[in-house]
């Protein structure tokens, strides 16, 4: 069980260091480690390096549920709950333990890629314990794309992982 911890930022938002630096330290945690996966959504500017029209369009989804993004940086959890506007360790983790906690476990995937040439293969497996219509997607993530970012107070900074790129799923 895992939640899935969106982080909506961008590289000339002089805030979003802040909060990469709060998830990063949140990453070194044991307990925490493995409470959560990222993906960066970087729609802050389409000039960003790691920007891509997938990312923008999980943003237009939560403006159009009416979630509250407040601004970036932003984190949102498992598609449900959106907070952390400028983002700590503490607010990530209170977070992190409240989505955690609340949501049942009914189903597992497991995943397995590999690279062949200039293709990645990938084997996908659903179990489930409660017969129900499930969607399955699967995200392309980038890492070590360099962008120049905006209140980097170090070099590691401009350097950006897990940028979410693009979505494989229904209709695919």
């Amino acid at each position: 069980h895992r939640v899935l911890l969106v982080q909506h930022t961008g590289t000339a938002c002089p805030n979003c260091p802040r909060m990469t630096t709060a998830l990063r330290d949140l990453m070194k945690d044991k307990k925490y480690s493995t409470y959560f996966n990222i993906a960066a959504s970087r729609s802050y500017t389409s000039s960003d390096p790691a920007y891509s029209i997938e990312a923008r369009t999980i943003w237009n989804y939560y403006e159009n549920t009416c979630i509250d993004l407040s601004g970036y940086p932003s984190a949102t959890f498992n598609f449900q709950y959106a907070g952390v506007a400028g983002g700590t360790v503490q607010s990530l983790s209170s977070h992190l333990d409240k989505v955690y906690n609340a949501d049942g476990v009914d189903a597992g995937v497991a995943l397995a890629a590999e690279v062949v040439g200039e293709k990645v293969l990938v084997s996908v497996s659903l179990k489930s314990d409660v017969a129900a219509n499930y969607h399955l997607a699967l995200w392309v993530l980038e890492d070590d794309v360099y962008g120049y970012q905006s209140g980097a107070s170090e070099s590691w900074m401009h350097y950006h992982n897990n940028c979410f790129r693009a979505w494989l799923g229904e209709g695919s």
